[in-house]
């Protein structure tokens, strides 16, 4: 046989193997060895360093241990090299394409950190390990390191090459948490964790349907955590944030919701991450250290030993020269040594806003944000904004970075990442819950008081609690220097979206019209209509933001629609924001159901001012019922159940809700017939009746009981009521005129009698 064709078929058995859950160690490995030798292009010390990781791979018998530090080292020298012509097969593929990367992991846990022998302790303590933690001694550095190296080598060279199947292998994530949080004298400490946060991004952050991990079933992780009180592990929070926001690595949930369902249930994900959380929650003061790190002056930051000697030990500088480092480059706010300190939490506030962010989207969110109100988090949140959030970091952005852990935020700027964190750190504050409120201060909560006395408004209950324990600042509230910095930014700037989603998120649950009221006064309508009317946004995530933020900021308030009226003060300004929302309806739908919403509103609750709908250009457009069928057929003609993803759900619903009011008006028959008698009319109704089908099946999962409340909440029509239009839609009794099976049947006669004719042979692709 060939040799390459030989070395080909080693490799296929070995990718099959894995594909079934076998050890790739030793699969074909005896094969490889042969293949390894009849090549002459790689050093004599990396060809018998190479056979003796093959044959550990078959027997696992530990290697002695200086022929081990040799054989890492031999590999180590051949993986590191730089300098290999092009084309040439590299060491770090052979390595990887036999499988021995899994190998060096192996040798890490079994050998060098001892699980081989580790035994159980004979007297545990209550919420004690079974198992001592494993631990590095200070003479194996070298060797972990250089272990560590070669597999983050690896990574780095074979891009293709997944780990996923170690996301499971406890043993091994603790020994990298072991390795994450222990503090080493070795001077290249600070790399070392660097290829540790890298290893684990690849075996967490997948694409793939990655399995969630359990953290409380990393043995002596609880330990681990408790004996982190300072701020250098930095890199820690980057990887709980990492587990705990799998899910949105998961490229499953960005392309089918179906498919996605279908990975929640089956994995347990909802349950894992409620235990995780739990977990973490429950490690004494770990939430309150958090928030203390967070929440630094700058100040504080600069004059701790701690920190300093990170930034020192990182730069590797010799204690001699540290004080005349410091007395040259620490200037105020431009010096070197500040804007190193300003990166480094730049990036550590990121990863910890992040991690707060998902704690508080979690089952115990209502005790995360008691803890954050009790620890002051929330009262600290300006001045964490004016020193580190929106400050630009002055520095080159290479400055610090060596690997690859932080490297992708230099691509997306860290300025921008922290901003996007922090931002959705607000939103997941102020998202349908009373502590919106803290992100005001006195002076914002005296002008609420005041429009409310103005527009005769009820004052929040919520609201009134919180002042009397006294707990907002005098002036500079977070919410108001958000605002400021909306009108700073850039139409087509990313950060833009995130702010109009923190902004959106003080507005969503149900409808408080003291709130709405108090944004409209600083003309947020009006200079969001103008950004959207202006042509200026290139970006689809700003266009969304924008059409998102009006629909919350105007819904069922009048006030809103009489600012947005004297916008539209001419037709071609409300031809080309009807156009806009036509052409963009994944990211305006919800702005259409806004309006929509508001004109029924007006009909059911408020006939008296009925003849608002007429004087609104807006409003008098879309309440027409056919505008609206028109508008429901354009989203379902948008879906199909294989292309319905957590991006275009909201399509689905909007169109359901077209129906819903419809029904309230006896009119939903009609709305059908309208449908059906459409070109393609059967099409149309068959796609929605399989998305009905898909919706009914997506919102009675028990994990989807928070979204059927959000449901509830946005539109103000209960469940039961969404429920109840579903299922007459989907009765099977094609006598029922509100069932698409009625009109489904019509069709399905007409059609079959028109088949008798040669000409209409193609309609029975349709049925």
């Amino acid at each position: 046989m060939d040799k390459e064709v030989e070395r080909t078929v080693n490799i296929a058995t070995l990718l099959k193997s894995r594909e079934h859950g076998f050890s790739p160690y030793n699969v074909q490995v005896m094969a490889s060895e042969r293949t390894l030798q009849d090549r002459n292009d790689l050093p004599d010390a990396f060809s018998l360093s190479f056979h003796l990781l093959s044959q550990y791979a078959i027997n696992v018998v530990p290697i002695p241990p200086d022929r081990l530090y040799d054989l890492l080292q031999s590999l180590y020298d051949e993986v590191m090299k730089a300098d290999r012509p092009d084309g040439e097969d590299c060491a770090a593929s052979r390595l990887v394409s036999f499988g021995h990367v899994e190998t060096l992991l192996t040798v890490l846990v079994q050998d060098l950190l001892g699980v081989r022998t580790r035994k159980k302790r004979k007297w545990a303590q209550e919420g004690q390990s079974v198992y001592p933690v494993l631990r590095c001694p200070e003479h194996l550095i070298t060797p972990v390191a250089h272990l560590l190296q070669i597999v983050h080598e690896c990574l780095k060279q074979c891009p293709n090459m997944t780990i996923l199947h170690l996301a499971t292998n406890y043993e091994l994530l603790e020994v990298l948490f072991s390795l994450l949080t222990t503090q080493f004298s070795y001077r290249g400490a600070y790399q070392l964790r660097e290829c540790v946060v890298a290893i684990l991004d690849s075996i967490l952050c997948s694409e793939n349907d990655a399995p969630p991990v359990h953290l409380k079933l990393i043995n002596g992780l609880g330990d681990l955590l408790k004996s982190q009180t300072g701020t250098q592990d930095t890199h820690l929070y980057h990887v709980l944030s990492a587990m705990l926001s799998v899910s949105e690595f998961n490229a499953i949930a960005h392309s089918s919701l179906e498919k996605y369902d279908t990975w929640i249930v089956e994995s347990g994900f909802s349950d894992v991450m409620a235990s995780n959380h739990r977990f973490l929650l429950d490690q004494p003061l770990w939430l309150e250290h958090m928030c203390l790190l967070v929440c630094r002056r700058m100040d504080e930051v600069a004059r701790s030993v701690e920190a300093i000697s990170q930034i020192f030990q990182r730069l590797e500088l010799q204690e001699a020269e540290m004080e005349a480092f410091n007395q040259t480059h620490f200037r105020d706010h431009d010096g070197l040594f500040y804007q190193i300190l300003l990166y480094k939490e730049k990036a550590l506030r990121g990863d910890i806003f992040l991690l707060l962010s998902l704690l508080l989207s979690g089952k115990f969110r209502d005790e995360v944000q008691g803890r954050l109100v009790k620890c002051e988090c929330l009262k600290l949140l300006p001045e964490v904004f004016h020193q580190v959030v929106w400050v630009v970091f002055q520095g080159h952005s290479n400055l610090l970075i060596q690997g690859s852990t932080v490297g992708s935020r230099d691509e997306c700027c860290l300025d921008m990442f922290v901003r996007i964190q922090f931002l959705r750190f607000i939103y997941s504050i102020a998202d349908n819950h009373r502590n919106r409120y803290l992100l005001l201060s006195n002076t914002d909560v005296g002008k609420l008081r005041e429009v409310a006395q103005m527009r005769r408004l009820e004052f929040p209950e919520s609201l009134q609690e919180l002042v009397d324990q006294d707990l907002f600042i005098p002036s500079n509230g977070v919410l108001m220097q958000l605002i400021t910095a909306l009108r700073q930014e850039p139409a087509s700037s990313c950060v833009r979206f995130w702010i109009t989603r923190a902004l959106e998120a003080f507005l969503r649950g149900e409808t408080i019209s003291l709130n709405q009221a108090f944004l409209l006064e600083q003309n947020l309508v009006e200079d969001t209509v103008s950004l959207i009317i202006s042509g200026c946004v290139q970006n689809e995530m700003v266009m969304q933001g924008s059409f998102d933020f009006l629909s919350t900021l105007m819904k069922f308030n009048l006030q809103a629609f009489e600012r947005c009226n004297r916008i539209l003060d001419c037709t071609d300004k409300l031809t080309t924001l009807i156009r806009l929302t036509a052409e963009n309806l994944v990211d305006s739908n919800m702005f259409l159901r806004c309006i929509i919403l508001t004109a029924s509103y007006i009909k059911e609750k408020n006939p008296e001012k009925i003849d608002f709908i007429k004087k609104c250009r807006l409003l008098q457009f879309f309440s027409k019922v056919e505008k609206q069928v028109d508008f429901a057929v354009k989203l379902n003609r948008l879906l199909t159940v294989a292309t319905l993803s957590q991006e275009n759900v909201s399509c689905l619903n909007t169109s359901l809700l077209i129906m819903i009011l419809a029904h309230r008006r006896k009119e939903l028959p009609h709305c059908l017939r309208m449908i059906s008698d459409m070109d393609d009319g059967f099409k149309l109704l068959t796609n929605m009746k399989n998305l009905l089908s898909f919706w009914i099946t997506h919102y009675t999962l028990p994990i989807k009981k928070a979204d059927c409340k959000s449901l509830e909440t946005s539109t103000a029509i209960m469940f039961s009521e969404w429920q109840l239009v579903v299922n007459r839609l989907l009765d099977a009794d094609a006598s029922e005129p509100e069932a698409i099976e009625h009109y489904l049947q019509k069709m399905h006669i007409h059609d079959t009698g028109r088949r008798i004719t040669p000409q209409s042979s193609a309609m029975g692709r349709l049925s």
